[in-house]
């Protein structure tokens, strides 16, 4: 799950996936996304902006703690979730979200890329043969 402990952070993703269409409203739901952070004390839910840790373990930043919308958190779910008001600001949510914001720490090689698809080619092959 993506962790986001800056503004500079935030705006970027948000800007680049959100901003372009990468999540779509549900159920009358803005364009939502989960993020990689639940309550600190292992709670079901928290009011307390102070009260959640990121999943990784990096540090909970005085940027988190203050990027809540108006009146979030609320309590009403342990997850937490960006853009339910058409901003970058967090909210805690538990339903409708459109997906998942992942943070990868590295990127594979081309080669590893090219024999991965490979290795999905081949197995779409096989399986299409067993079909037949």
């Amino acid at each position: 799950m993506a962790v986001f402990t800056d503004l500079a952070e935030t705006t970027a993703v948000y800007d680049a996936l959100i901003g372009n269409g990468f999540f779509q409203p549900r159920e009358g739901q803005d364009v939502e996304a989960w993020l990689g952070a639940t309550p600190a004390d292992g709670s079901m839910s928290t009011i307390d902006p102070n009260n959640w840790a990121w999943v990784t373990g990096e540090t909970w930043t005085a940027f988190d703690a203050s990027n809540w919308a108006a009146f979030e958190p609320n309590g009403d779910s342990e997850g937490l979730a960006i853009n339910r008001f058409g901003n970058s600001q967090w909210n805690d949510e538990g339903d409708f979200v459109g997906g998942y914001i992942v943070e990868i720490d590295s990127v594979p090689e081309p080669g590893t890329l090219a024999l991965l698809g490979l290795g999905l080619l081949g197995l779409g092959l096989t399986r299409r043969r067993r079909a037949a």
